[in-house]
């Protein structure tokens, strides 16, 4: 599957979702940067 498949079938989001949880939880960032230019 490429990302555009992923993108469309929604799982970009899934994904951002369980980032925003396990960065904060994993490593010692105050306020991490994420570089997509579009979040969902």
């Amino acid at each position: 599957m490429g990302t555009t498949e992923a993108y469309e079938q929604g799982l970009y989001e899934v994904v951002f979702e369980a980032l925003k949880k396990w960065v904060p939880a994993g490593y010692p960032f105050r306020r991490p940067h994420f570089s997509n230019v579009r979040l969902p």
